[in-house]
């Protein structure tokens, strides 16, 4: 729901931008513009806001495979294997999330590529920056938007999380999750992480 984005004008002389300008330019502009999302370059001591990227204010971004919703009427487990029969050998994940009357919601999104991107034509190599949003970060993502708190007890993942999902979930207080193979991952780097955390009990798994 983010409308503005606004930038010190000193980040676009840092060694990061010197860096990983194109990635600024050519992924994070893009998702900008696809999301509708307008971006600012401030400069505070001349009291000025340069615009970087103005979107029309009747543009409604475009709603592609939204992460599923319903309230919860049978079992994790059973919710679960729903799940996996839809999803079949594609990575997902799934969660109980509660509204402000602690009424339980069942979650469940696939990986995909951001807000305006339908095709994975080339978008197969995925780096440390990727347009493709991860299976628990939409969920994250997701239940905020819609006002709902993720149950920390009840996340599944149907492979090893990326080490930013990770992240994201630790970051997000959630300390418990249940993976439905583990030896599968992205890359590597997810493995080392979920290993990180499991011998540090910051997160336990199943």
């Amino acid at each position: 729901g983010i409308k503005n984005l606004y930038i010190d004008h000193k980040g676009f002389e840092k060694d990061f931008a010197a860096r990983r300008g194109d990635d600024f330019k050519y992924m994070s502009m893009r998702i900008f513009e696809h999301a509708g999302i307008n971006v600012f370059e401030i400069r505070r001591k001349e009291n000025k806001i340069i615009p970087v990227l103005e979107i029309p204010a009747d543009y409604v971004p475009l709603s592609e495979h939204p992460l599923q919703m319903h309230a919860q009427n049978e079992s994790f487990e059973h919710e679960i294997n729903k799940a996996k029969l839809l999803y079949k050998d594609e990575p997902f994940a799934l969660c109980i999330a509660n509204n402000n009357n602690n009424q339980p919601f069942i979650l469940h999104a696939r990986r995909h590529p951001t807000i305006g991107y339908t095709h994975y034509d080339d978008l197969s190599k995925e780096g440390k920056y990727s347009f493709i949003l991860q299976p628990i970060n939409r969920l994250l993502f997701g239940s905020k938007f819609y006002g709902l708190s993720i149950d920390a007890n009840h996340m599944y993942s149907s492979r090893t999380p990326t080490s930013r999902e990770l992240v994201n979930m630790v970051g997000a207080n959630i300390r418990y999750l249940l993976i439905g193979d583990e030896d599968e991952a992205r890359d590597e780097f997810g493995l080392k992480a979920l290993e990180q955390l499991e011998n540090l009990k910051i997160l336990n798994t199943q």
